[in-house]
């Protein structure tokens, strides 16, 4: 049933607004561990079993649901960004900037959005503000903000914050974990940012945990595809 299920990624774009004073106060903090962020023992645990899981042995529903390439081509409508993702996966549009793509099975409506519990989600975050310009780590930590207001089962993994290329530019890749309250199961999320003129482009992967190793291959080939004009 509906509470049984795994839990999912509720999809709901946070848009620019005025900024209440207790998100400014949970910016602020999340400005000042990520500066004197070090690996902690927790995500060197975490770190280490992802290492340590096995790719599960292909089975045939697996091989036609979960393909292990990119070979589709995902273009925004005024072409300002490019995308690869794999064959069977559906787009489903969320904005006039953003989109989901997932297995057929990854993505679940519901009254507050779209649950998503394999694939990802997409979008241009507006981070303009008056009389100043928001570094990287500044605005990736407002758009981690606004995504945990919006799901308060949300966990940044300390330490998981690190940099990345995408599309040539710096990047940062930061690892969420989101816990289940009606099971033991969890997702690991990977929020994938880099800036681009007054937004910040972002990719949300999403995938249990358990099946985390068998997506990873995937999301970091979707990584590898993105091209910002």
């Amino acid at each position: 049933g509906e509470a049984a299920r795994a839990p999912n990624f509720v999809f709901d774009h946070p848009q620019s607004e005025t900024i209440a004073p207790e998100i400014a106060e949970e910016i602020e903090r999340l400005n000042t561990s990520f500066r004197h962020a070090r690996a902690s023992g927790e995500f060197r645990a975490f770190q280490t079993s992802l290492e340590r899981l096995p790719y599960p042995i292909p089975k045939t529903v697996v091989a036609d649901t979960r393909p292990d390439s990119v070979s589709k081509i995902f273009t925004h409508p005024q072409d300002f960004y490019r995308l690869g993702y794999p064959d069977g996966w559906q787009v489903t549009r969320t904005s006039p900037n953003g989109a989901i793509i997932a297995p057929t099975d990854g993505v679940h409506p519901s009254r507050n959005g779209d649950d998503v519990t394999h694939g990802v989600m997409f979008d241009l975050f507006d981070i303009a503000v008056p009389d100043r310009s928001l570094t990287l780590e500044q605005a990736t930590n407002r758009l981690i903000v606004f995504l945990r207001q919006r799901n308060q089962s949300l966990r940044v993994v300390p330490g998981a914050q690190t940099q990345m290329l995408v599309s040539d530019e710096s990047g940062i890749r930061t690892v969420i974990i989101e816990k289940a309250n009606s099971s033991n199961s969890s997702e690991v999320v990977w929020v994938v940012t880099r800036l681009y003129y007054q937004s910040l482009f972002y990719m949300v992967f999403v995938a249990p945990e358990d099946e985390f190793a068998t997506y990873q291959p995937i999301f970091e080939q979707m990584i590898r595809s993105v091209r910002l004009r």
